[in-house]
């Protein structure tokens, strides 16, 4: 299994502020918390977009992606950082 990256990059609708054709090829990045394990089972929390990229930007999905990085970087880094 793949190591969870919290912040990932997909296709979305939540755009409530934009018109149908700007809404058209938009993408966000989402968060989702890493599953966590319980004495039931694993819980995987609810996976939302943080930040949208309208379908009018260009290399949206490249930047999304860079955004992405950065933030999965500097997360893991303050995770390592909190004691156990």
């Amino acid at each position: 299994m793949s190591e969870h990256q919290c912040f990932t990059v997909k296709p979305t609708a939540f755009l409530r502020t934009l018109s149908r054709e700007e809404m058209n090829d938009a993408i966000a990045v989402h968060y989702q918390k890493p599953p966590q394990r319980t004495e039931r089972g694993t819980t995987f929390g609810l996976c939302f977009p943080i930040l949208v990229v309208p379908g009018y930007v260009e290399n949206r999905e490249e930047m999304a992606a860079k955004v992405a990085a950065i933030l999965n970087e500097h997360w893991a880094a303050e995770q390592a950082e909190v004691p156990a």
